[in-house]
């Protein structure tokens, strides 16, 4: 029912005495993901309706338009150009084979679906590689890992924990790496700026310095606060 990170927050402020703070950061967590899910949501309607009049239009071609069009081309002696006998000939199977062609249609919906239950991250994972959807999903991942690292910092828990806890939420492979690595050179005692900036173009160089200031000064946490804001 509840996160690695939530549970771990619980755990140091029940040891600190600092319970009803934390819930208080929790609650304010949870209601910036939600507005940040809803923002991601709002911003996929317009697409998803698209391409659901997109679908309609298809089916009306294939079943109703195309079969008329069918009918005048084999009365005519043209070229007809390759698309078009491609579209013919899609029209042609489907409506021969239309039992089978909506069997087919709901199996691979619901084999997708189980696929997206049972192995969400890889789908996401293979889904953050898209060539316009990539840059997205790794503003998505670092205002997450963001989030989580200042909420945890904030409770007073150490650093090395909180970046274990906080990597978990990630769902780019290269980022990901490039966390853990960063994590391992905080282990050696080194800055954990500094491990973001071993491969370039993965975390983008405004994040990096904020993060750097926040070490400098001391105040990591509100440096993981305001990265969030401007990612967000």
């Amino acid at each position: 029912s509840f996160d690695k990170v939530v549970v771990n927050l619980v755990k140091a402020s029940e040891e600190a005495g600092t319970l009803e703070a934390t819930l208080s950061d929790i609650k304010k967590n949870i209601q910036a993901e939600n507005e940040f899910s809803d923002k991601v949501k709002s911003a996929l309607t317009y697409p998803l309706f698209v391409f659901g009049v997109f679908v309609v239009v298809m089916g009306v071609m294939l079943f109703v338009v195309m079969p008329k069009i069918s009918q005048v081309f084999s009365r005519l002696r043209v070229e007809i150009p390759l698309p078009t006998k491609i579209l013919m000939w899609v029209s042609a199977f489907v409506i021969k084979n239309t039992l089978y062609v909506g069997i087919g249609s709901a199996l691979f919906m619901g084999a997708l679906y189980l696929f997206y239950t049972k192995k969400r991250r890889l789908l996401l994972s293979i889904l953050a590689k898209l060539p316009v959807i990539s840059m997205l999903y790794k503003k998505v991942d670092i205002v997450r890992f963001s989030r989580s690292l200042g909420l945890l910092l904030n409770s007073g828990i150490p650093i090395v924990n909180a970046l274990e806890l906080s990597i978990d939420v990630v769902t780019r492979r290269d980022l990901r790496n490039l966390l853990e690595n960063s994590k391992k050179m905080v282990y050696a005692g080194k800055e954990f700026s500094s491990g973001l900036r071993a491969k370039k173009g993965v975390m983008p160089t405004l994040v990096i310095k904020l993060i750097e200031l926040g070490e400098s000064s001391g105040s990591l946490d509100k440096a993981m606060n305001d990265v969030t804001e401007y990612m967000d």
